[in-house]
């Protein structure tokens, strides 16, 4: 995004400590407290536009919040069985519930 060069970081190091001298720190610790004060600004307005806004434009914005991680595909649930039991199986045979044979004679 921006094309700044080792040179051109020095040159603003110098015309920095040229023009603020001693009052640098505080000049950068007022800077980080103001860039602060503006982020806590855009993430409540963002909040607010979230809370107040349609389904669709909450939707917009919590995509387009470059701190989230994309939404991972939702867990597959195994196909439903395509024959449902109705009836037990029919018990084995034995000897109890043979009919009798007929012998042959």
């Amino acid at each position: 995004m921006f094309d700044i060069g080792m040179s051109e970081l020095i040159l603003v190091a110098l015309l920095a400590i040229m023009l603020y001298g001693g009052e640098l720190p505080d000049v950068a610790r007022k800077a980080g407290q103001t860039v602060r004060r503006l982020r806590g600004v855009a993430d409540d307005l963002k909040r607010q536009i979230t809370v107040s806004a349609d389904p669709e434009l909450t939707a917009l914005v919590r995509d387009a919040d470059p701190r989230r991680e994309p939404p991972s595909a939702p867990p597959q649930e195994p196909p439903a069985a395509t024959s449902p039991a109705t009836e037990p199986a029919p018990p084995a045979p034995t000897a109890a519930n043979e009919p009798p044979r007929e012998e042959a004679g």
